[in-house]
């Protein structure tokens, strides 16, 4: 006849039992966190924002109408900057009117709209130079002061991104020291790409900040 173990022992065995899978447990749950910190820290570090494509799909624009969808183009044009930024067209346009004022520009006739922001921004000589190109029949003009025409579009896209489009248009005023030109007030000056290039990496720092 086989002999029964005293109840004592199994409840011995039983615990001893647990107590090793208990322990087993406990050595793999490292393993299991730091085989989920890649997942959290790719995700921490996702793209906010991306470059334009240089020829849009036309069905990428999110219609907030039956009528005529708006478009807005992300060809590389002069005076133009163009970005895509994983946040929405309120965001950005907040974003951009508190960075202006931030900056004391001397800025006028503002206009807010859904889709974008257009201001004036007033430059002395000096500083009117630094944004535009002078071409070489105005090298004979003083140049006084300026202005250029900011323009901020933003178009909401389908996959969560919103294009955002900077685009500028400067005049100069001053006197041109040549007696045999047409006299002007002003002249149209082409934008070097700096003015809207600032604007542009001002909103990656920002969104980058906050990953």
């Amino acid at each position: 006849m086989t002999s029964l173990a005293p109840r004592g022992t199994v409840a011995v065995r039983v615990a001893a039992a647990a107590l090793m899978a208990l322990s087993a447990l406990i050595v793999l749950l490292p393993g299991v966190a730091s085989a989920q910190e890649p997942a959290e820290k790719t995700a921490g570090t996702a793209i906010a924002t991306r470059a334009c494509p240089a020829a849009p799909s036309a069905a990428e624009a999110r219609p907030k109408s039956k009528g005529k969808k708006r478009t807005l183009s992300s060809a590389p044009v002069p005076g133009t900057a163009c970005i895509e930024a994983q946040f929405s067209p309120l965001d950005i346009q907040e974003f951009f009117q508190t960075f202006v004022r931030e900056q004391s520009w001397k800025i006028g006739d503002e206009r807010s709209a859904d889709d974008g922001w257009t201001f004036y921004r007033f430059f002395e000589k000096d500083d009117l130079l630094r944004f535009v190109k002078i071409e070489t029949q105005m090298m004979r003009v003083t140049w006084t002061e300026g202005r250029a025409f900011v323009q901020i579009g933003t178009l909401e896209l389908n996959d969560g991104f919103t294009r955002v489009q900077v685009s500028t248009r400067f005049r100069g005023y001053g006197q041109n020291a040549d007696r045999f030109a047409p006299p002007k007030a002003w002249w149209t000056l082409d934008s070097n790409g700096v003015l809207e290039g600032s604007l542009i990496a001002a909103l990656q720092a920002h969104f980058k900040s906050m990953q």
